[in-house]
């Protein structure tokens, strides 16, 4: 396949030659969603279990693969610090063939992933790039990392639609909502948060008693009053969109508790992240 693109100012890439598209390989795999649990690393390049599957360049070699159970985060445009997403991912590395280059990784990645309906939320064009996309056709909430540098180049994938949340709330009667992303210091959402907030409309469609309590909180950045009314609005953002897709005003409440129930230490920004989210609480619910 010869191509002829130009990526970025001073990029351009002249007659490289695959011997198959990569967008070939992007694919539902058949098995279903799967406990994370029950996910191996095999020492094959087919071996992507419960995940849209992106392969690997043709002549690359697989380096290593793992379950890699740190949270997945994302830095929306915009934002100056990452956000969490999922709480754990499918990480596999490879080898590419001689001669392949930053930029024909990212013509054809980016090309494979728009043609599968990814959407490439943030991306890095230099020697050291990649970026960022999101898929939520099909009822679907999955995000992917794909890497390159002078070392080779990686794959990170993170499934979070295999979550129950109706499960999660009626157990721990608060679950966060990691993921509905906002822009820097607003209420305004980033990115798509339908398929969080569909699963939550699924569980209040499910059970016609459950009333709900939307709760907002920051990390501590900033002054409290601040954080008190950033953290109100954003509740009342996602109060709105439920409203707006069937669920019955009544059932709602949003509250917003600022930077006062910190679920992790603000002293770097994978604690921030984590501080920063949205949950759904159950106030008739008790604990078990």
């Amino acid at each position: 396949m010869l191509k002829a693109a130009v990526l970025a100012p001073g990029w351009t890439l002249v007659q490289e030659k695959l011997q198959q598209p990569v967008s070939s390989a992007f694919h539902f795999s058949k098995d279903g969603v799967e406990a994370w649990a029950n996910i191996a690393i095999g020492d094959q390049d087919h071996v992507w279990i419960d995940i849209i599957e992106p392969g690997p360049l043709p002549g690359s070699s697989l380096r290593g693969g793992r379950l890699d159970t740190d949270p997945f985060r994302v830095t929306p445009e915009g934002a100056k610090e990452p956000e969490l997403v999922a709480s754990g991912s499918i990480l596999r590395s490879y080898r590419p063939a001689a001669g392949t280059s930053v930029a024909l990784f990212m013509a054809e990645y980016r090309t494979a992933v728009t043609k599968a309906g990814w959407v490439i939320v943030k991306q890095t064009t230099s020697d050291d790039a990649g970026f960022v996309a999101h898929y939520t056709l099909q009822g679907r909430n999955i995000w992917t990392s794909l890497h390159i540098n002078v070392d080779g180049y990686s794959m990170q994938v993170a499934d979070v639609g295999g979550r129950d949340l109706a499960k999660a709330l009626s157990t721990d009667c608060h679950v966060a909502l990691y993921g509905v992303l906002f822009d820097f210091n607003k209420a305004t959402s980033q990115a798509a948060p339908d398929p969080i907030l569909k699963q939550v409309r699924g569980v209040l469609t499910a059970d016609k008693t459950i009333k709900i309590e939307v709760q907002g909180h920051t990390d501590n950045v900033g002054s409290g009053a601040c954080n008190q009314t950033l953290s109100e609005a954003r509740a009342r953002a996602v109060v709105t969109w439920l409203t707006q897709h069937g669920v019955a005003a009544g059932r709602l409440s949003a509250k917003g508790y600022g930077k006062t129930r910190p679920v992790a230490a603000n002293k770097d920004d994978q604690g921030r992240a984590k501080n920063r989210r949205v949950e759904i609480a159950n106030p008739a619910c008790t604990t078990k």
